[in-house]
C-alpha cells in the first residue's frame, strides 16, 4: 500500500470515527440527555433559532465527546509515566535495602516483629522458625529464613 493510499484509508477511517460520534450524540438527544451548558452555547450561536442550535448542539456535542475521549487519553499516558516512575523508583529502594544488609537472620526477623503484638521464635527441637499472635498461636512456621522474611513483609505491618 503506497503513501497516498495510506493517507486516503486515515481520512476515511477518521470519518468513519466521526460519524459514530455524531450516533452517540443523536441518541443522547434522542433520550433527553442534553448538556445545558452546551445548549445554551448552540442557542446563542443560532441567535435562538431552536432548529439551528440542535444542529449546531450535535456539533459541539461531538467536539466535546472527542475532548473528553482525548483528555482520557491525556490521562492514561500521564498514568503510565507516573507507574513507570514510580517502579524505577521502587528498583532503587530495593537496592537500598539490600546494601543496608538486612540478611534473612532470626535477629532481623526479630527486629521485624519489635513493638508489634507478634513474636518470631526457633522451635526448641527442629531447625523451625515460627510466627506467633498475641494468644501464642502460630500464624507461620517454616524452616527457611528467607521464606519467613518474606511471610514477615507481606503479613506484618
Amino acid at each position: 500500500m503506497g503513501l497516498f493510499d495510506k493517507v486516503k484509508k486515515t481520512t476515511i477511517e477518521s470519518r468513519r470515527y466521526e460519524e459514530k460520534l455524531y450516533e452517540v450524540a443523536l441518541e443522547e438527544v434522542e433520550a433527553g440527555e442534553v448538556r445545558k451548558g452546551l445548549y445554551a452555547k448552540a442557542l446563542a450561536k443560532s441567535d435562538g433559532d431552536k432548529e439551528k442550535a440542535d444542529g449546531i448542539y450535535l456539533k459541539l456535542r461531538v467536539q466535546s465527546i472527542m475532548d473528553d475521549i482525548e483528555s482520557e487519553q491525556i490521562d492514561r499516558r500521564d498514568n503510565e509515566r507516573a507507574y513507570k516512575a514510580l517502579q524505577e523508583l521502587n528498583a532503587r529502594q530495593v537496592v537500598e535495602v539490600e546494601a543496608t544488609d538486612d540478611k534473612p537472620t532470626l535477629e532481623n526477623a526479630k527486629k521485624k516483629v519489635k513493638d508489634t503484638k507478634f513474636f518470631v521464635e526457633k522451635a526448641l527441637t527442629e531447625d523451625t522458625y515460627f510466627v506467633g499472635g498475641e494468644n501464642w498461636e502460630t500464624l507461620y512456621s517454616t524452616s527457611d529464613l528467607q521464606g519467613l522474611h518474606n511471610w514477615l513483609d507481606n503479613n506484618i505491618k
